[in-house]
């Protein structure tokens, strides 16, 4: 399992943090809005940028290095 953590780039939402499953898929309700995610694990890290849209679920692919 591996901790991803998310920071709102455009206003005051606090960070998250969420643990993954055995393939590394998590889930977490947030509101719409640009985010800057990172995923970290014993071999290192990886971050992207998501933007997320009212209704809809965002699919994102993070290289961990």
């Amino acid at each position: 399992m591996n901790v991803v953590a998310g920071t709102d780039v455009e206003g005051p939402v606090p960070e998250f943090a969420a643990v993954t499953d055995g393939r590394g898929r998590f889930s977490y309700p947030l509101p719409p809005g640009t985010y800057e995610v990172t995923a970290t694990c014993d071999s290192g890290s990886g971050s992207t940028t998501a933007t997320l849209r009212a209704g809809s679920v965002t699919a994102l692919d993070l290289v961990v290095e």
